[in-house]
């Protein structure tokens, strides 16, 4: 899974928690390799998928906005709509777990 936007990095950094909008669900427990851009290469971190709600109101997104990377739920809505063209089916929460992986080479790789 990767993260790309700098102030989403940044929490998962500082919190060790972060919430995502995704077009696809993802079983809580499921282990997931998270890859975002440091410098020239991808830095790797483990996750753990904490929480899946389907179907989120903003009430949800209320509850985990501060992980988020917006500065309200409503415009965490907003923005994921705008992006994905239709309302986000599903809210997942991971959890950074304990150790770093050995970054790839390039972030060239264009996938």
């Amino acid at each position: 899974m990767k993260i790309v936007t700098p102030k989403i990095i940044t929490i998962m950094n500082e919190k060790g928690r972060v919430a995502l909008l995704r077009n696809r669900s993802y079983s809580v427990g499921r282990n997931v390799i998270i890859e975002y851009p440091k410098g020239i290469s991808w830095e790797r971190k483990k996750a753990v998928v904490e929480k899946v709600v389907a179907n989120p109101t903003i009430d949800d997104l209320s509850q985990y906005v501060e992980i988020s990377g917006f500065d309200s739920a409503k415009a965490w809505w907003l923005t994921s709509v705008a992006l994905l063209k239709r309302t986000p089916p599903y809210l997942i929460v991971l959890r950074i777990r304990e150790g770093s992986m050995e970054p790839t080479s390039k972030r060239s790789r264009g996938d």
